[in-house]
C-alpha cells in the first residue's frame, strides 16, 4: 500500500520549503495561480523555480551569475536551495559523473523532500532531514521500485533498513 506523503509543492505553500522547481505540466495547472503570487522565475530548462521571499530569489540571482548553468557547482546550488540533505546532495553532483554510484543510490523522501542518496549516509541524511524540518511523518525509501517507510525519529529501525539494504546491494553487487 502507497501512503500518503506530504509532496513539494504542499511544504513549500505550508512554508516548510523556501524554493519548489516545477514545470507547469506536473499535474499543477490548478495551483500556477497561487504559486505566480511568490517571487518566481523561468529557467534554461522552461521549468519554474519558486520563491518564498524576493531575497531568496535575488540571491539565487546573484549566485548563478557566478557559476555555469549545468555545472557541478550549479546543481549543488540548486540542490542546496530545495532543501537536500547536504551529503546528499554531493552524492548526485558525483553520481553525475561516476555512474557506478547507481549500485548505491536509493531514493530518499520526508517532508515534501525528494533526492537520492548514498544508502551508505542513510542515517546522516535522514538525521539531517528529521532535525531540519521536524515534522511527525514517516521516512520513505524508494529502492529498486519497492517503497520502504521508517518510522520518524525511530533510529533502530532506520539502522536495520540500512543493515538490510547494505546486504543487499552487497548481493547484487
Amino acid at each position: 500500500m502507497v501512503k500518503k506523503m506530504m509532496v513539494d509543492h504542499e511544504a513549500f505553500l505550508k512554508g516548510i520549503k523556501q524554493a519548489l522547481y516545477r514545470a507547469d505540466n506536473q499535474g499543477l495547472q490548478e495551483l500556477f495561480p497561487i504559486l505566480k503570487e511568490y517571487p518566481h522565475l523561468k529557467d534554461h530548462t522552461g521549468r519554474f523555480l519558486f520563491f518564498q521571499s524576493k531575497e531568496k530569489k535575488q540571491d539565487y540571482v546573484d549566485n548563478l551569475r557566478q557559476i555555469d548553468i549545468n555545472s557541478p557547482e550549479y546543481h549543488k546550488m540548486l540542490g542546496l536551495l530545495l532543501g537536500y540533505p547536504p551529503k546528499a546532495v554531493d552524492f548526485y553532483v558525483r553520481k553525475c559523473t561516476d555512474r557506478s554510484l547507481a549500485e548505491v543510490s536509493i531514493g530518499l523522501g520526508y517532508s515534501g523532500v525528494r533526492c537520492v542518496c548514498d544508502v551508505r549516509e542513510l542515517i546522516e541524511n535522514t538525521i539531517w532531514l528529521w532535525d531540519t524540518y521536524q515534522l511527525d511523518e514517516e521516512l520513505r525509501l524508494m529502492v529498486e521500485g519497492e517503497f520502504i517507510y521508517v518510522s520518524y525519529r525511530n533510529m533502530e529501525e532506520l539502522k536495520n533498513v540500512q543493515a538490510s539494504l547494505l546486504q543487499r546491494i552487497a548481493v547484487t553487487v
